[in-house]
């Protein structure tokens, strides 16, 4: 099911052939430097086993555009919770890896192309 588009689609394909264009401009490390911030129309779901503080399932869910819905782990759910433009991609990154006490490299490698999607998609905007 596609988000709400009163105007139609044209304006989220233009959007993520920008989207193209900047991610081929961008390598690994001017995407680490690049800023980024959710789009408006990004919604975060969480469910909840009654009792229970962690939640078993998280999902980003765009509200127009192509309607995507994104599951999403803890280390995906900070970064976007943290993308307000003000920090570069890879403040954030190591910022969530000393928080949670993982490999920045390793957290790099997996969060990087999971990231890039989300830029293609429109769920994350270059700042």
């Amino acid at each position: 099911m596609l988000g709400s588009n009163p105007a139609g689609l044209g304006a989220t394909v233009a959007r993520a052939l920008d989207a193209v264009s900047w991610l081929a401009a961008h390598d690994d490390r001017a995407f680490a430097d690049a800023h980024l911030r959710v789009a408006g129309d990004v919604t975060e779901e969480r469910h909840y086993w009654p009792g229970n503080d962690d939640p078993t399932v998280m999902a980003l869910v765009q509200g127009g555009g192509f309607g995507r819905r994104v599951d999403a782990d803890t280390a995906l759910a900070a970064f976007v919770g943290a993308a307000d433009g003000e920090l570069a991609v890879g403040q954030i990154v190591g910022a969530i890896a000393q928080l949670t006490g993982v490999d920045e490299a390793a957290l790099s490698a997996d969060l990087v192309p999971r990231l890039r999607d989300l830029v293609l998609d429109g769920l994350l905007l270059p700042a």
